[in-house]
């Protein structure tokens, strides 16, 4: 399978091995602001290097278009994260000594991922007596949802550039997880879209008149991924069939590359727009492109978990950030969708060259010694270590957010 296209090697790739228990992992840091660099820690058993640095490049991608002053990194480490959760503990302890030196100078932040929890990653840090990151906001488990309203946004922003009623629409989930089972929901709630498929590691199913998506997470709640098995009264196909139905929308939110140069022509959804990160290879989306299919940049689709908790963070309610993701994160993928038509770029690539020239700003504000750079940096560090009173963090956020993503 072709691979995905990393523009610019990582800065670090550290292997992070263990003999007496075991431990494979690894941290790949593939860009930093101010020397700190932020993303997830997955447990599988296939994860690789080469997975991790696409998935590091696209959290460069991801914080440089929401003008956020954090490098993209992301971590792995092989192993069954259904394991006893003694073993997992220790083994993620493990992973933490030896990633010490990174993890406490806050070189590499880690948030919780496949396979870990944010319970799991506060342990980790605080073996080593390092402090969890953003502890206050991943108590309340808003991240899915935030996801699921960016990728709703996307959706808005496509379908009115096609015309499409989405109350009349059908959507078709791959990986019905707590990212996708959230975009079930949403969509469902908010928009009356039909939700026809949903697929799990365990299977997939389908039914052309709606799944009922209450009853599906609500055996979800109990089954987990066997919920596809459960859940009766649909038809049973295989996972892989699930991205080729005729949908009128397609949402990937499992895991990278699920669509490529081998299944890419059997797509017929009208519009991608992910919850998971890169699902579509580099080639496979200048295809869809081609094709006329509308593919939206999956660091962007998913943009609504780091915005929202961010938000959160800063004080500002759920309804407030809820409406905030939609319209603005909307209004920037229609812009994105509009500006790439008039260039006869992808909407994918666009976006890319966009948030690398944000990013790019980014480091250089960052090095800057004026006196605005050097209050706007102080305020920020002290804004992370939540030191800013709540009242007034909250009067000038969503003036941050704003300008931030401008």
């Amino acid at each position: 399978m072709e691979d995905y296209k990393v523009d610019f090697g990582p800065q670090i790739i550290c292997n992070i091995i263990d003999e007496n228990s075991g431990l494979l992992g690894y941290i790949v840091i593939d860009s930093t602001v101010d020397g700190h660099s932020c993303g997830g820690l997955r447990m599988l058993p296939d994860v690789s290097i080469s997975e991790l640095q696409s998935l590091a490049r696209v959290m460069t991608l991801k914080f440089g278009f929401l003008g956020m002053n954090e490098g993209g990194a992301k971590a792995g480490i092989v192993a069954d994260p259904s394991m006893p959760q003694g073993e997992k503990l220790a083994l993620l302890k493990t992973f933490a000594e030896i990633a010490s030196p990174l993890l406490k100078t806050r070189t590499y932040v880690p948030a919780s991922d496949m396979g870990t929890t944010n319970q799991e990653i506060r342990y980790m840090l605080e073996s080593i007596g390092s402090k969890a990151p953003h502890d206050k906001v991943e108590k309340k488990g808003n991240g899915e949802f935030y996801v699921a309203l960016s990728v709703l946004a996307g959706v808005e922003a496509a379908a009115r550039h096609m015309n499409l009623d989405l109350s009349q629409s059908t959507l078709a989930i791959e990986g019905f997880g707590k990212v996708g089972s959230s975009v079930a929901k949403v969509f469902s709630q908010q928009k009356g879209t039909r939700v026809v498929a949903v697929s799990t590691v365990k299977g997939a199913i389908y039914d052309p008149d709606g799944l009922d998506v209450n009853k599906l997470i609500q055996i979800k709640n109990k089954v987990g991924e066997d919920v596809v098995k459960v859940y009766g009264k649909a038809k049973t196909i295989e996972k892989s069939e699930l991205l080729n139905l005729d949908v009128d929308i397609l949402s990937p939110c499992a895991r990278h590359y699920s669509i490529n140069l081998n299944n890419v022509d059997k797509i017929k959804a009208k519009i991608i727009s992910a919850g998971a990160n890169i699902p579509v290879t580099r080639e496979a989306g200048r295809v869809l492109w081609r094709k006329g299919k509308l593919y939206l940049p999956d660091f962007v689709t998913n943009c609504g978990g780091i915005l929202g908790n961010n938000m959160e963070r800063a004080g500002l309610n759920v309804k407030f950030i809820e409406n905030f993701i939609i319209q603005e994160i909307g209004k920037k993928i229609s812009e994105i969708i509009g500006v790439s038509a008039e260039k006869n770029m992808s909407p994918y690539e666009f976006a890319e060259m966009e948030a690398e020239k944000k990013v790019s700003r980014i480091k250089a504000r960052s090095k800057q010694t004026t006196a605005k750079s050097s209050l706007f940096n102080i305020g920020l560090k002290v804004y992370k270590k939540n030191l800013v009173p709540k009242c007034l963090a909250k009067v000038y956020a969503p003036r941050y957010f704003r300008a931030r993503l401008s």
